[in-house]
């Protein structure tokens, strides 16, 4: 006979097991794309749920919104499209600021009326939404927001319990970890491109025009600002052979 606590015991070395695949299998993983799609995959072993979603933060324009991630799951798709569409569900309130919002019957427990209707046409029973907090930069004291939100989804009510609940924090921790330092690497790697790209601009203009560096640059730049277009962009335009200007400027 297994008594509570073996089993006990035998469910939380199945859970360590996990998290150690989770680890090894992300630091692994190059790139943010390919690196949501691995914890999802993880994720949903970890949980122990059919279906799994990512919504992450994005920038465009200085403003902040939710953007989804390609679950490779047509059903979590529309279930998070229908979030985002209608600015309420599981995932809005974790992002909100609640860590942990557990739906058990979607069909009767949901505040959010207008989605709970629409995941219920789709069979969804219960739900589960994480927070996925930005890790603490001392560099950075106060950062911007989180990363974004881990959604799960069963169709029967009342499918996330204790496995669920003993699992999150340290699915939070990983995810969170992973998904900032992913994101930081890439985000380095394409300023390195960003800064290769705009001095073969600068070098093109140079060229053709007789001009210096120093006014090489401010023409990309004023251009960039005057067209609220990215100092990226513009200088592309340029190596490509497009250039979207003919600037003829004294060099004193």
């Amino acid at each position: 006979m297994v008594t509570t606590d073996e089993h006990d015991g035998k469910e939380y070395q199945r859970l360590v097991e996990r998290f150690l695949a989770l680890s090894y299998k992300l630091y692994d993983t190059p790139g943010f794309e390919e690196t949501c799609t691995v914890l999802l995959h993880m994720a949903r072993e970890v949980i122990g749920s059919r279906h799994a979603g990512l919504l992450v933060h994005i920038r465009s324009n200085r403003q902040v919104g939710l953007e989804l991630m390609d679950p490779g799951d047509d059903l979590v798709k529309q279930v998070q499209l229908d979030e985002l569409q209608l600015g309420e569900g599981p995932g809005w309130t974790a992002d909100s600021g609640e860590e942990f919002v557990l739906v058990p019957d979607v069909a009767s427990d949901s505040p959010w009326p207008s989605w709970a209707a629409k995941a219920t046409e789709l069979g969804i029973g219960s739900a589960l939404a994480l927070r996925l907090p930005r890790p603490q930069d001392p560099d950075r004291p106060r950062p911007w927001g989180p990363l974004g939100v881990l959604e799960f989804f069963h169709p029967e009510p009342n499918a996330f319990g204790q496995r669920a609940r003993e699992a999150a924090p340290l699915l939070i921790g990983h995810a969170s970890v992973a998904l900032a330092a992913s994101r930081h690497e890439e985000s380095m790697a394409q300023a390195v491109d960003a800064r290769k790209l705009i001095g073969m601009a600068m070098g093109r203009l140079i060229e053709r025009y007789g001009i210096d560096g120093d006014a090489a640059f401010q023409i990309l730049k004023k251009y960039s600002q005057d067209n609220n277009i990215k100092l990226r962009t513009v200088a592309a335009m340029v190596v490509t052979g497009e250039p979207p200007f003919a600037p003829t400027p004294t060099v004193k």
